[in-house]
């Protein structure tokens, strides 16, 4: 019985090991998708920002930034933004997180700011339905494991008993498969 245990928990391994290592590359993918697209969203809006903000405030004419978002440019950059790195970042001021874009546009350093991008918002929410999602795979393929591993383990317990305690009737007789084959093979033979 012992070694049908073990063949039965190899099988269920194996079959977990797989769906695990498949959701891993999956997880991957839409870790990098997420990443991607907020690239596209966030990063670029903020490039796009900065295109047309800088030249009206070289020009002296206002600039005004939909709600959430913030131009700054020379004096004018709060102290907790000045001397970033040029290119976009994320980083937290004052306990908010904030998308904020540096440059320079050849008058001075200016930053664009996302304060209240609702990309990470989004963002939170999409993980966690690819950690449900996960885990409810994961789930099924237990299930699934554990009834592929008994459809083919009990037929084997059933043999090798019957084998075992030298049984003249062995299960199987009829299939057409490798059991089946197994099984008159051991079928003990009769004597005339």
């Amino acid at each position: 019985m012992k070694k049908t245990d073990s063949l039965r928990r190899r099988i269920i391994g194996a079959y977990m090991t797989f769906a695990i290592a498949v959701s891993a590359v999956f997880a991957v993918i839409a870790a990098l998708a997420v990443e991607g697209i907020e690239e596209k969203l966030v990063d670029e809006r903020l490039e796009e920002v900065a295109l047309w903000a800088a030249p009206r405030h070289t020009g002296g004419m206002p600039v005004q930034m939909p709600a959430g978002l913030s131009f700054h440019h020379g004096a004018d950059i709060p102290r907790s933004l000045r001397g970033l790195p040029h290119g976009v970042r994320e980083i937290t001021v004052d306990g908010t997180d904030l998308h904020v874009l540096a440059g320079n546009d050849g008058h001075g350093e200016f930053v664009v700011v996302d304060h209240d991008s609702e990309y990470e918002k989004i963002e939170i929410v999409v993980y966690s339905m690819f950690a449900a999602g996960f885990l409810a795979f994961v789930a099924c393929s237990l299930v699934l494991a554990r009834f592929l591993a008994n459809r083919i383990v009990t037929p084997i317990t059933l043999l090798s008993r019957a084998v075992e305690e030298r049984q003249d009737e062995l299960p199987c007789l009829e299939r057409d498969d490798e059991l089946g084959i197994l099984a008159r093979l051991c079928r003990p033979h009769r004597r005339a």
